[in-house]
């Protein structure tokens, strides 16, 4: 028997306990507007709650590969070595591809000879509410070569969460082709539900710190410290070794932020013992890693605003819902790509807008 041709992208989408998202993401690859792809889903869960026929669209092109105990770099890295096809692209459990995903992308890619491709993206809010951001750093939303992507190692087991920044850091040391397109074609869901990164100690703000430690250590010809088998605590006392000044930068932009989000959320969700604790982790990290006066006026901004955030919460506080939405969205673009710009310009600068009134007024950004 012939075996099947081998397509020319293989998502790669790793899944864990979240069947209300599961579905919508693996529909939005199904209704891609090339067809020549193949949906890689791993599934990480525990056996006794694996992913069961019915849970997925029948396709002929969808494989479910059952990694009990992985973690995402270990599944992303298990789904690429079992790739087929010689692009390479990934997805969340709980994001949204636009249709025309792969097909701009791949044309991108021809017309640039690009290594990687990365499309802009927007945050999709509960209600089906779209937030538009300025273009990130690279991220798992890129289509690349899957050559480029094994030639690298893929992603490092050491990080149980931003295994991507990471891999993004490795990459810009390699000079790669790297073409950014303009159009959003990726839906960051936001939702209350608890995330992988919330379950990770420090709220996956010290493997950011990890990731931008081992650059520094590479960029000035140092040994690296995971490939030294460095544990997560000693790096977090080893960041002393840098200048305060960015060392400030990096605890305030990659630990106080990070774990910020995740207490907002908490706040949300009511679990106000879980904020006080974690207030108590973060300030503690923070103690290892040697902080300056101004992660000190941060900290008690961040106690603020979470106080102000939960008494916002008691009185049934919440923020008005509008803006363009994700069906509106995909039916406008959907055809026609001249149109994806424009209406991302003009989106990006309400919402700007938007946020400024919001700040001004002292609502939550």
């Amino acid at each position: 028997m012939t075996p099947p041709a081998a397509p020319l992208v293989s998502l790669v989408l790793p899944t864990h306990a979240r069947p209300q998202f599961l579905g919508a993401a693996v529909r939005s690859i199904c209704a891609q507007s090339m067809a020549d792809w193949e949906l890689l889903v791993m599934d990480t869960g525990a056996p006794d709650a694996a992913l069961k026929p019915g849970d997925l669209p029948t396709d002929s092109r969808l494989r479910c590969i059952a990694c009990p105990g992985d973690n995402q770099a270990e599944a992303l890295n298990r789904g690429a070595a079992a790739a087929r096809g010689p692009w390479l692209a990934f997805q969340d459990d709980d994001d949204i591809s636009h249709p025309r995903r792969l097909e701009i992308c791949l044309q991108s890619a021809e017309t640039t000879g690009a290594d990687i491709v990365q499309p802009a993206h927007a945050v999709l809010q509960p209600g089906e509410r779209l937030d538009f951001s300025p273009p990130n750093r690279l991220s798992k939303l890129v289509v690349m070569k899957r050559a480029r992507f094994m030639e690298l190692g893929g992603f490092r087991a050491f990080f149980r969460v931003h295994e991507d920044l990471d891999f993004w850091l490795r990459v810009q040391a390699q000079g790669w082709r790297i073409a950014q397109v303009p159009q959003i074609l990726y839906f960051y869901r936001n939702h209350l539900s608890p995330r992988i990164s919330e379950q990770v100690p420090h709220y996956g703000g010290a493997y950011a710190l990890a990731a931008q430690w081992s650059a520094w250590c590479r960029r000035h010809a140092r040994a690296d410290p995971i490939e030294e088998g460095t544990s997560l605590m000693q790096m977090m006392r080893d960041l002393r070794a840098m200048p305060q000044p960015a060392r400030d930068a990096m605890l305030d932009y990659y630990l106080v932020n990070s774990a910020k989000f995740g207490m907002k959320r908490m706040v949300w969700r009511g679990e106000t013992q879980l904020v006080r604790a974690a207030l108590a982790e973060l300030a503690e990290l923070l103690q290892t890693c040697g902080y300056g006066r101004s992660i000190a006026r941060r900290m008690a901004g961040l106690r603020a605003s979470l106080w102000m955030l939960r008494m916002k919460h008691w009185l049934g506080w919440q923020r008005a819902r509008g803006g363009l939405g994700l069906p509106a969205y995909l039916e406008a673009t959907e055809t026609n790509s001249d149109m994806l710009k424009p209406a991302c310009a003009a989106a990006l600068a309400a919402h700007r807008q938007r946020r400024k009134r919001r700040i001004w007024q002292g609502e939550t950004p």
